[in-house]
């Protein structure tokens, strides 16, 4: 099964579901640095040494887009946009 008919049987499940998401779309990040405030805090020793563990590790950015009522489909952030009750389907 290729990535592209998980796609679709996942769209179809969250469809089915009937939470109003249309489409979903995941995007691989890279973590860039440490926050300034981090930065501040940390012996610079330490600091190479995270920045280092952090160039190495991604993070998914995840977006669900929902039909709207009267509007065009909207995406919204999974983390810090989706409604509680949707991000209680997905746990």
């Amino acid at each position: 099964m290729t990535n592209e008919s998980h796609r679709r049987r996942i769209l179809n499940l969250l469809r089915s579901a009937d939470i109003g998401i249309i489409d979903a779309k995941l995007t691989e990040k890279k973590f860039a640095t440490a926050p300034e405030a981090v930065r501040k805090m940390i012996a610079p020793e330490y600091l190479a040494l995270l920045e280092t563990q952090l160039s190495e590790h991604r993070r998914i950015e995840v977006k669900l887009t929902h039909r709207g009522d009267q509007t065009d489909p909207v995406p919204l952030d999974f983390e810090d946009e989706e409604s509680a009750g949707t991000r209680r389907f997905f746990r």
